[in-house]
Formats: structure tokens, C-alpha cells, sequence
């Protein structure tokens, strides 16, 4: 299995990207320029994200934040460059990071011994997460994996459980990042980058565990207030 990995990062944070490249084992991952809510907020929401979708399944949320499309966008971003990279295969995967993400120790090592996993080889999964916030259940926001950890491939039973936690680190495979580019050419996006059931059926993703990074407790998104 060939592998890639992107990192985001915003041109006006270098500074997240400096910390994240402390790691010995970003240099795996292109960076990849972040969409900057600043710039977005001079443009009419309705000209870059159909909001309708979300507000119809969150009836309870009042808008979509600039910041929200900004980080959506971003992940697109990657998307295409997934979708373009020659290096990989239909089946290959990419690896998708936020910058603010802090890698598992052994991080690299962990991926390829996941990536060995029957269930990961078979490659039948469009998306495979290997972090989760914990917002919605706070263990996973406790836990990170270890370079002795044994890592496993899992479900959930609800797809609620896939969403609204994160989108600091992923896989994504190629040829579902090449239909997914394919669809915006004629639409435009209707998700947010961490409601995964959004775009993606829940019985073709997965979840890593335990997670292969963290998020450090004092972090400060750029996002905005999220409701």
C-alpha cells in the first residue's frame, strides 16, 4: 500500500506549523495552504457552501461560521491533491492533518503496523479516522496510542458517532477523494469537514484505536465559536 500524507496549515499561523513539524515524522506530510476566514468573509456564504443541508439536519444551529466553511475548504483542498497525486493507486490512502494535531510517538510505525490490519489491507473503507476530540464520549479525548499499542480498526453502530468530533486526522482513499473532487466540479459543498456522514456512508468508514495523535488541552481554533 502506497501512502501520502498534507497537513494544513494557515499562512498566517506559522507557528502551528512549526510545532507540528517538531515531530520527527512530519516530514511524511505536504503542506497544504488552509483556506483563511478572513479572506472568505469578504465573499457571500451562499457563493462558496450550500448551507441548507446542515441547518435542515441541526435545526438547532443558527449558522454556518465562516471559520466552519474556511476549514471545510481546506480539507477539499487536500482532496484534490489526493485525487491528482500520481504516487497512488485508486486504492491507496492519503493521510489528511490539522496542524494543530500532535502525533503519536512512533508515529509512522504505528500507521504502517495499522496499515497491515486484515481489515485495513482489504482496503474497503473510504474513510478511516485516527482521532476523535472526544465531545461527544470524553474517553477518546484521554487516550493516544503508544509506540508498544496494538492498534485496532473499528465501527460504530450510529453514524452520529463519525460526526461533529474533529477533523484533525484521517485516511481517505484515493479513488473516493477523486469522486468526491468529481461531485464539486457540478455542486458545491454542502458538508462540514468533520460531519463525515455527510459524505460518506457510514458502513464505508472506520475508526483507529487508539488514536494516533492528540489535541493539546490549551488549543485555540481558529474555527470560531461553534454551536
Amino acid at each position: 500500500m502506497n501512502l501520502a500524507g498534507y497537513v494544513i496549515n494557515l499562512d498566517r499561523m506559522p507557528e502551528r506549523m512549526a510545532r507540528f513539524n517538531q515531530h520527527p515524522d512530519a516530514c511524511f506530510f505536504t503542506r497544504v495552504s488552509a483556506h483563511d476566514r478572513l479572506d472568505l468573509e469578504k465573499i457571500p456564504k451562499d457563493d462558496l457552501f450550500n448551507e441548507q443541508y446542515i441547518l435542515n439536519r441541526y435545526p438547532k444551529k443558527p449558522e454556518i461560521l465562516y471559520g466552519e466553511i474556511a476549514c471545510t475548504l481546506s480539507h477539499i483542498a487536500c482532496w484534490k491533491q489526493v485525487a491528482a497525486n500520481p504516487s497512488l493507486n485508486g486504492d491507496d490512502y492519503a493521510i489528511i492533518a490539522e496542524d494543530d494535531l500532535i502525533l503519536a510517538t512512533d508515529f509512522m510505525k504505528l500507521l504502517e503496523n495499522f496499515c497491515q490490519l486484515p481489515d485495513v489491507i482489504a482496503r474497503q473503507k473510504n474513510i478511516i479516522l485516527l482521532h476523535k476530540l472526544g465531545i461527544r464520549h470524553i474517553q477518546w479525548s484521554n487516550i493516544v496510542a503508544q509506540p508498544d499499542s496494538q492498534l485496532q480498526i473499528g465501527w460504530f453502530d450510529f453514524h452520529e458517532d463519525f460526526d461533529s468530533d474533529g477533523s484533525s486526522l484521517y485516511m481517505i482513499k484515493k479513488s473516493f477523494a477523486q469522486i468526491m473532487v468529481n461531485r464539486l466540479k457540478s455542486e458545491k459543498p454542502y458538508w462540514l469537514a468533520d460531519i463525515f456522514s455527510a459524505f460518506c456512508n457510514s458502513e464505508a468508514m472506520a475508526i483507529c484505536y487508539p488514536p494516533l495523535g492528540y489535541i493539546p488541552k490549551d488549543n485555540q481554533s481558529d474555527i470560531g465559536e461553534r454551536n
